[in-house]
């Protein structure tokens, strides 16, 4: 709970301070999409884990690819430093088989809110080149329905967090960008931005 107010009070700071106490005049927003996160690596262990546990009797299928939808606001406040507010989720859903007979479909739902600050190497008029790092909370909701079996369902928070070693974005006012890291957004994001 201490992190949840933290994290808004964080994003409330961010977007109630004042332009003239910043060094740039500056925001961006951006909408992209990531694969292969936290999420996904998670669904990845606990299948393989389910299948193993039960010697092979049953194992899952995937019914939707996952992917994360993503949205950030980054307020620069100096030349080569912004300040970034992200809130972004997934859905990941299987059917449960034994054999090759359908006995029942999960369904796990995440979402995530970050802070965090990224460092721009290069922000030239076309090409910029970048790293960000980013820290809040990620709420998860699970839930499986069985054939002939209680339909189960849980709820847990978890510490959401994303390295983004580099980062590139091509465009002026609007422009495409690709991120490269791990972590809940993801090891590869795809997106759109734009600068105002």
């Amino acid at each position: 709970m201490k992190y949840q107010r933290l994290i808004i009070g964080v994003l409330s700071l961010l977007l109630l301070l004042p332009t003239s106490a910043l060094a740039q005049d500056h925001s961006r927003i951006s909408f992209g999409v990531g694969g292969g996160t936290v999420p996904d690596w998670l669904d990845l262990v606990s299948n393989a884990l389910l299948t193993v546990g039960t010697v092979g009797k049953y194992k899952t299928e995937v019914k939707s690819e996952p992917v994360a939808v993503l949205i950030q606001y980054d307020r620069f406040v100096t030349d080569r430093i912004s300040l970034l507010g992200a809130v972004g989720g997934q859905s990941i859903s299987r059917n449960l088989l034994s054999g090759s007979e359908v006995r029942g479909d999960m369904k796990s739902t995440y979402g995530h809110l970050m802070a965090g600050a990224s460092f721009h190497y290069l922000r030239g008029e076309v090409i910029g080149l970048y790293s960000s790092l980013a820290g809040g909370l990620a709420v998860n909701w699970d839930e499986a329905n069985y054939v002939d079996e209680p339909s189960t369902s849980d709820t847990r928070a978890l510490p959401a967090f994303q390295i983004t070693p580099i980062g590139m974005r091509v465009g002026k006012s609007v422009g495409a960008f690709l991120e490269l890291g791990f972590g809940y957004r993801g090891m590869a994001i795809l997106g759109l931005s734009y600068d105002f």
